[in-house]
C-alpha cells in the first residue's frame, strides 16, 4: 500500500514512524484528541528519535518515516534521497516574547509587512532553493514517483477516451439516422427525361 498521507501511515504497520522526542511534533500527537493522531501516538511513542539528524538517518536506513516541522522538511528535502509525502497537516504560529510592548508591536508589524509584500517568500526562495542549485534530482527529470502530475498514462485517461469515442459513435449514428429519414421522407421528383436531338 503506497503511503501518501499521514492517514495512510496510521493505517499500516509495516513502516515504523516517529518524531523528535520532547519536540513540538511530539506534543501535538501526545495532546491531540483526533482519533487518527491518537492512534499514531500509540504507535510511535516508543519509536522517537533524539534529534532531526537521527530521524533522517533512520529514514535513510529504510523502513522508517520521520514526522517533522514543514520548514525542517523543506531544508532536508534538498537532498535527493529524501522526499516529502503529503502536505502540511497542522499549522502553527511562532511567537516571540519581548519585555516591552512597543518593541513587540514594532516587530510584529514589520514581520507582517515583509510577509505581505513577498519579501519573506523571496528570502526563503533565495536561501532554500537558489543557494542550492544542485537540488535537481534525476527522478524529477524522468518518470516521476507514482501520483505525480506528469504520470498520466492510459489507465488514468482511459475513461476520457471511452466517453469521447462513445460520443463520436452516437453522433455518427444520429447523423446516419437523420440522413436516412430525410431521404425516405422527401419524394423523388419525376422529371421527364428527354432525349437531345
Amino acid at each position: 500500500m503506497p503511503i501518501e498521507s499521514v492517514e495512510d501511515l496510521a493505517k499500516q504497520s509495516e513502516i515504523r514512524y516517529g518524531c523528535v522526542r520532547s519536540g513540538s511534533t511530539q506534543a501535538f500527537f501526545q495532546e491531540s484528541k483526533h482519533e487518527t493522531y491518537e492512534r499514531m501516538w500509540q504507535g510511535m511513542r516508543y519509536d522517537m528519535a533524539p534529534s532531526n539528524t537521527e530521524g533522517v538517518a533512520r529514514v535513510r536506513r529504510g523502513g522508517y518515516a520521520f514526522l517533522m516541522e514543514s520548514t525542517s522538511i523543506e531544508y532536508v528535502q534538498r537532498e535527493c534521497q529524501l522526499t516529502q509525502i503529503g502536505g502540511c497537516w497542522t499549522l502553527k504560529d511562532m511567537v516571540l516574547h519581548f519585555s516591552r510592548v512597543a518593541v513587540s508591536k514594532l516587530l510584529s508589524s514589520a514581520i507582517l509587512r515583509l510577509q505581505e509584500n513577498g519579501t519573506l517568500q523571496m528570502l526563503k526562495e533565495r536561501w532554500w532553493k537558489l543557494r542550492h542549485p544542485s537540488r535537481h534530482c534525476p527522478e524529477e527529470d524522468g518518470p516521476s514517483r507514482p501520483g505525480s502530475a506528469s504520470e498520466l498514462g492510459l489507465p488514468k485517461l482511459g475513461g476520457v477516451f471511452v466517453v469521447l469515442l462513445s460520443g463520436l459513435g452516437l453522433a455518427c449514428l444520429i447523423a446516419f439516422a437523420e440522413f436516412f429519414l430525410k431521404t425516405r421522407s422527401s419524394p423523388i421528383s419525376q422529371v421527364p427525361v428527354t432525349a437531345f436531338p
